[in-house]
């Protein structure tokens, strides 16, 4: 059981990182896809708030402003760092102002 859990815990990295470099290359829909396996495939790792965060942020540059805000909601409820799910709330803010 633990090694299946040092697994997973692998590759949720290695998606997240992926994930990561596509959204830094501007490859938006690549990483939003790529952060939404990662909360399907490892639902249980501590990659998913982040990665919900990262997907919100993902869906933001590609003006689906519903699928953002549904991961920043998401992100605000689970992020454990106040800093991080205060950063949640704006980027909501930022959905609902642009879904208006």
């Amino acid at each position: 059981m633990a090694t299946s859990t040092v697994s997973h815990d692998f590759e949720a990295k290695e998606l997240f990182h992926l994930a990561t470099t596509k959204y830094r290359d501007g490859r938006f829909e690549s990483a939003a896809k790529k952060f939404t396996d990662l909360i399907q495939l490892f639902p249980q790792t501590s990659y998913v708030p982040h990665a919900h965060f990262n997907a919100g942020l993902s869906y933001s540059r590609l003006e689906q402003w519903e699928n953002a805000l549904t991961h920043f909601q998401y992100a605000e409820r689970t992020l454990t760092d106040k800093s991080d799910a205060r950063d949640a709330r704006y980027q909501q803010a930022a959905c609902f102002e642009a879904l208006k």
